[in-house]
């Protein structure tokens, strides 16, 4: 039996909740109109629940007791990747960037092939790899491991001895400082080959942030931390929110992070350009 409808449910389309019923072809995987004529259909009563898209994480460091970012043989890093993939699906993530924090040349070589994108059925699927870092702020560097953290003095050419030559391939989203040598110039090269650029973890002034946004930033990895607290006098990189080109910006609205108060002044801002994000690690999902 190849078409599945849902019944009795609301539907969670461009924000808003419509009762109506949803048919799917499960042979293409796709939604269809409601099938015409004398075709056999399995029904499923929702008994008034939501149906919604899978959620996209565009930030997360590991879960189930997985990192991304750390690896110790082929074997072990295939096992946890799967594990972690299989379980997120549970939690109604259907596709995320598995996240690097600053690591080595070495790390980047191994780890990013296994985190290219790839189209699956069976649990969450990666849409290519999000790097944060090590082409960051010393000052803004976080938890990131301060003696791996450098510049792209060399352009082009520090990025890809970093990451490796055909890291394109694998990588999605590239978070960097753009005050640090280099990185200003690197924004239009990178996103010519399909690369976000995302500001975070960076002291950037606003004017330094708006120069960015100019030459192609399109993103600001979780707004509010890892960057100067925004001033009546100089709002940082926290202003671009109220820019007319306004980048997208990630969101860790745990009530921790981010006041509650303060994540709602942004989405009353720019409530289009509001993720949230999880920036989750290897913790999560397992028992206290």
């Amino acid at each position: 039996m190849s078409i599945v409808k849902f019944t009795n449910c609301y539907l969670c389309d461009r924000g808003e909740l419509n009762k109506r019923d949803l048919y799917i072809d499960t042979k293409s995987g796709k939604i269809i109109s409601e099938p015409i004529g004398e075709v056999e259909i399995k029904e499923t009563d929702l008994l008034g629940q939501v149906l919604a898209p899978g959620f996209i994480d565009i930030q997360i460091n590991g879960c189930y007791g997985f990192d991304y970012s750390h690896y110790e043989s082929e074997e072990q890093y295939t096992l946890g990747y799967n594990k972690c993939m299989k379980n997120l699906l549970k939690t109604g993530t259907t596709s995320m960037c598995p996240t690097m924090i600053t690591s080595t040349n070495k790390m980047y070589n191994k780890v990013l092939p296994h985190l290219s994108p790839k189209r699956v059925n069976d649990k969450c699927e990666s849409l290519g790899a999000h790097l944060e870092g090590p082409f960051i702020s010393l000052k803004k560097s976080g938890c990131h491991e301060r003696k791996n953290i450098t510049t792209a003095k060399e352009g082009f050419k520090s990025i890809k001895q970093m990451y490796g030559d055909d890291f394109t391939k694998h990588v999605r989203i590239v978070t960097g400082a753009p005050e640090v040598e280099g990185m200003l110039e690197m924004i239009p090269k990178l996103t010519e080959e399909g690369v976000v650029y995302s500001i975070g973890h960076t002291a950037a002034s606003f004017d330094i942030a708006v120069e960015a946004v100019k030459k192609g930033a399109s993103m600001v990895t979780h707004m509010y931390n890892a960057m100067p607290q925004p001033h009546h006098r100089e709002p940082g990189v926290v202003g671009l929110a109220a820019y007319e080109n306004s980048p997208y910006f990630g969101v860790i609205a745990d009530g921790i992070h981010v006041h509650k108060a303060a994540a709602a002044l942004l989405y009353h801002s720019t409530p289009d350009k509001f993720c949230l994000v999880t920036d989750a690690m290897n913790l999560m999902g397992l028992p206290d």
